[in-house]
């Protein structure tokens, strides 16, 4: 389970009516640029507060990285991913912030 699953559950399982491989591949399609379209607004919100918005926002870019969207960096502050007011950058790799504590 990803984190994003974590936090607001795994899809619905398919109703009796099955799409057919083009209205997925429509629907695929329509999700991918409402993410990339979108994403770069939520980071602005999200950088530099002490909220649960930075990291929140930072695990929706490491999974639509993940499945292959791509995600341009900020262009003012050539960043990625938020950072948060408290705990500073984002370390993707262990997915969560620097100066927060833990292993």
């Amino acid at each position: 389970m990803t984190p994003l699953e974590r936090r607001v559950g795994r899809p619905p399982k398919p109703k009796d009516k099955r799409k057919t491989r083009e209205e997925l591949e429509r629907e695929n399609h329509a999700l991918r640029h409402i993410v990339r379209e979108t994403i770069w607004m939520a980071r602005r919100y999200a950088d530099g507060r002490s909220t649960y918005a930075p990291s929140m926002v930072n695990e929706a870019i490491t999974e639509a990285l993940r499945l292959g969207i791509q995600v341009d960096p900020d262009g003012a502050t050539e960043k990625i991913y938020a950072d948060d007011g408290m705990f500073g950058a984002w370390d993707p790799e262990r997915g969560r912030f620097v100066k927060e504590n833990g292993p």
